[in-house]
């Protein structure tokens, strides 16, 4: 469905946690979402040809998207060409302060609550084994650091290796409440709100 303001993100666990934390900031008071569609698009190289298609009408368009490493070429291309602003470009390590070198939308959630989810979407395959936060390695994506582990202790949840990020952040969702979260953490959400509007 695409309306006049839409914010493209690459994947399902994205919108989840988005419309939750936009809805309840907007109980709050604050910024959330407004009247902005989250437009969930299979991926960011999906995400690229998405703006592509989209670029010559008339839709106010933001791209927010994960990262890792080096800016996404593809998105590169689009702001050269002038298809997006650059400013309509927004990534999920600009939300944490320092900002790191690579960040999914996971990172803005604290690593015990996301941990505990994980534990809890995964306790029937896990068979007794417990991810604890202490257990993760250095890599700066919380995702790819419990992909890590989960090598390491040899458990295959999917046949391609790592998890479903969809799964675990339907078991996180409950948890995330205004009386659970430290004002850090609201606060990286309300800026990301904050920038998505003015953007739009």
């Amino acid at each position: 469905f695409i309306a006049k303001k839409n914010v493209l993100v690459e994947g399902p666990a994205d919108l989840l946690l988005l419309q939750h934390m936009g809805a309840m900031l907007e109980a709050q008071g604050k910024q959330g979402l407004g009247d902005a569609i989250l437009v969930p698009v299979g991926g960011l190289d999906k995400l690229a040809t998405f703006v592509a298609l989209l670029g010559s009408n008339k839709l106010k368009l933001i791209v927010l998207h994960d990262r890792a490493g080096s800016p996404h070429q593809k998105l590169e291309d689009l702001v050269r060409q002038k298809l997006i602003e650059r400013k309509r470009v927004l990534d999920f390590s600009m939300f944490i302060d320092p900002p790191p070198s690579e960040a999914d939308i996971e990172d803005l959630l604290p690593v015990d609550a996301y941990v505990a989810a994980f534990n809890s979407a995964y306790i029937k395959e896990l068979n007794g084994t417990v991810l604890a936060a202490d257990d993760l390695g250095p890599q700066p994506r919380i995702i790819e650091r419990i992909n890590h582990w989960l090598k390491s202790k040899g458990i295959t949840l999917l046949k391609d290796g790592g998890f479903n990020h969809y799964r675990v952040m339907q078991a996180i969702l409950p948890a995330l409440t205004e009386a659970s979260l430290q004002q850090e953490e609201l606060l990286r959400f309300e800026q990301l709100f904050d920038r998505v509007a003015a953007a739009l």
